[in-house]
């Protein structure tokens, strides 16, 4: 894999700004950002990547993400067009985003502790609108994730606490349905189990919390992985396999390196793999939603 386009999508003061969060839709067509400069950003993705080909990039690109290969992948123009909306409704920094299952929707959860609903406007992508305003957290919103029909979502802040909000009955003005506060420090990652059996929170209290979604009661706390951390970080964003099978859980330690590290569904406490590689914390674990397997190809 290779480094195919870079892009500066968020500014402020004129400068470049950090991108904290990016999702792309469930049909491919729109990429959302979110990041310092306080501001949601909608994408049309294949515009952004048009006329790009392997070809185009030099080979000794890497395509591990590092400080020390951007200088050989420069930020590219915008394409013309490629801004398909900006949103502007929160007043600090923009942590997460996330489509729906169906992509009906984009939340997106910020600093201001807030956590805005959004959606199209009639056939034409350019015109969104904020429709669901969900207050409950106390302080910044650190990660979101929506179950896989789209039914709840779910939101993590280091006010150490987990909120579960019911979209069924979606009103303007929303307080969370239920409050989860097994966690004992600031609460950086939420991911719901495919099957939707489970909720899965990770937390600076080095422990990730498996909730039962039946009866919101603990099935199990993951602490092993986290035992030897002593490097924190701002997220800790998980993600489950695309049939729930297995938990890839970051910023997890061995041997004193950096690991992400793989556990079983119903065997939380045995960790079936550790990933190495990095040099530093990591942030995010992310599987491929693809689902693959051994065999001849057909």
């Amino acid at each position: 894999m290779r480094c195919l386009k870079s892009f500066s999508v968020h500014q402020k003061d004129s400068q470049p700004s950090s991108v904290y969060t990016a999702h792309v839709h469930p049909h491919g067509n729109w990429l959302a950002t979110g990041g310092a400069d306080n501001h949601v950003k909608i994408w049309d993705l294949p515009r952004m990547l048009a006329r790009t080909s392997i070809a185009q990039i030099p080979h000794d690109v890497d395509a591990v993400v590092h400080d020390s290969l951007l200088p050989r992948c420069p930020p590219a123009a915008l394409p013309e067009r490629a801004l398909v909306a900006l949103l502007a409704k929160h007043s600090k920094a923009v942590n997460c985003v996330k489509w729906s299952s169906i992509g009906q929707y984009l939340a997106s959860g910020s600093d201001d502790s807030l956590i805005l609903l959004w959606e199209a406007q009639g056939v034409s992508s350019t015109s969104w609108l904020r429709i669901s305003t969900l207050r409950g957290h106390e302080m910044d919103v650190l990660d979101l994730a929506w179950s896989s029909n789209g039914e709840y979502l779910a939101s993590c802040s280091i006010d150490s606490r987990v909120l579960l909000w019911n979209m069924k009955s979606r009103t303007a003005m929303m307080t969370p349905m239920r409050v989860l506060t097994g966690h004992s420090n600031w609460v950086k990652g939420v991911a719901w189990d495919p099957v939707g059996r489970f909720l899965a929170s990770a937390s600076e209290d080095r422990r990730v919390i498996i909730w039962r979604a039946q009866d919101w009661g603990i099935e199990a706390e993951i602490a092993a992985p986290f035992q030897d951390v002593t490097a924190q970080t701002f997220f800790m964003r998980m993600s489950w396999n695309p049939d729930g099978s297995c938990l890839a859980l970051p910023n997890a330690s061995k041997a004193q390196q950096p690991i992400a590290a793989i556990v079983a569904r119903d065997e939380w406490h045995d960790v079936c793999a550790d990933l190495f590689g990095h040099s530093s914390p990591i942030t995010v674990a992310r599987f491929s939603p693809v689902q693959y397997g051994y065999g001849p190809q057909v």
